[in-house]
């Protein structure tokens, strides 16, 4: 049987492979939608830039949970328009208005760069009910 430092130390070792994995996920994505540095600091929930860049440089980001919510509604967005786009679509989606209630003529990105949490949320929700989840 596992001691608790054990566990605590597994544990960590999981969030920070996780942090690690989602982080560079999420710089891929962000980079093929065209993401500026800033836009993409913005989407983390607005980190100092020097912070940024140091995560960028190290490659092993101390990210919260907050920074980990974002970056899994990122990749959930994106999981969704790898299953409902082909090619450069999927990618170039995010910048096409749309004219429904929820976006009101607005590209999706133009929501997620209001800066909340729930603005990302809202797009990734919008895009599981699309494909019917």
């Amino acid at each position: 049987m596992a001691t608790l430092v054990q566990q605590d130390k597994k544990k960590q070792f999981n969030t920070i492979e996780m942090a690690k994995a989602g982080f560079n996920a999420f710089i891929n994505i962000t980079n093929k939608w065209g993401l500026k540095r800033q836009e993409q600091i913005i989407l983390l929930g607005g980190v100092s830039e020097s912070t940024f860049y140091k995560w960028l440089k190290e490659g092993s980001p101390n990210l919260d949970r907050n920074h980990l919510e974002r970056i899994s509604c990122i990749l959930g967005i994106h999981k969704n328009l790898r299953i409902l786009l082909k090619g450069e679509s999927v990618y170039n989606w995010v910048r096409r208005p749309i004219g429904n209630d929820l976006f009101m003529g607005k590209s999706a990105l133009e929501i997620m760069l209001n800066g909340g949490f729930i603005d990302i949320y809202k797009v990734r929700r919008y895009l599981d009910g699309y494909r019917g989840w």
